[in-house]
């Protein structure tokens, strides 16, 4: 996500936080239609496992969705 879109107000607001603990990901949903907005971002489920990269300073963490650690083998 770049930053240049926002305003000197929304860029004041901004504050680090901490890296997260857990992956909360979203599920995938069956629907009818096939959705479409430039305002939203989603992911198309193709196949294989759904992850969260997560970068502390120089450290990286990978979580499934059920907050399992690293790459299945």
């Amino acid at each position: 996500m770049s930053l240049s879109g926002l305003d000197v107000d929304q860029r004041a607001r901004l504050a680090p936080a901490p890296a997260p603990s857990r992956a909360q990901l979203m599920k995938a949903v069956l629907c009818r239609e096939p959705f479409s907005d430039p305002e939203w971002l989603y992911e198309r489920k193709l196949d294989g496992i759904r992850c969260l990269a997560i970068r502390d300073g120089a450290s990286v963490r990978m979580l499934s969705r059920n907050d399992l650690e690293g790459v299945p083998k």
